[in-house]
């Protein structure tokens, strides 16, 4: 998250508000904005809640999983991961921006994949490039423990 906070962060002009909140924080008018989502709908109650309405979403079934709409195919490796920009299901006027896996390693490849590779999530879906989610599996190059790059799967 603080690798995604630092990109987002430079694309910003500075403010003095607080715009950063946990998901228990946030409120019923605050859902109803532009949102961005960081976790799975097991570590993110506010993923959980929109979680049926995207186009990539988790399987809540037995074990972490991702399903894809796009493609019919399912995802369950620990080093999987998605990115969705979609409507907000809580507010069409808005959108919605989730970087999620299906354990901690699939959440940091979501964003090592934005950060890193920002044109290739922006080309949208490799099966329907009107949709802008993206799914990935992270790579740890040099053996340390760490997700340092990405496959794009779809």
């Amino acid at each position: 998250a603080a690798n995604l906070a630092l990109f987002l962060g430079s694309l910003m002009p500075i403010t003095r508000e607080i715009i950063v909140r946990l998901d228990t924080e946030v409120t019923e008018p605050q859902l109803k904005n532009n949102l961005i989502l960081v976790g799975g709908p097991r570590a993110n109650t506010v993923t959980a809640r929109i979680n049926q309405f995207i186009p990539i979403r988790f399987d809540l079934g037995a074990g972490p999983s991702i399903f894809s709409t796009a493609t019919g195919r399912t995802y369950g490796g620990e080093e999987e991961g998605m990115i969705v920009i979609a409507e907000n299901p809580l507010s069409p006027d808005h959108k919605v921006l989730l970087f999620a896996g299906n354990t901690h390693m699939g959440t940091a490849a979501s964003v090592v994949a934005f950060v890193r590779h920002i044109e290739t999530v922006a080309r949208g879906n490799s099966s329907n490039e009107s949709l802008l989610c993206r799914v990935v599996r992270g790579a740890d190059l040099d053996s340390d423990g760490l997700i340092d790059d990405v496959e794009f799967l779809e």
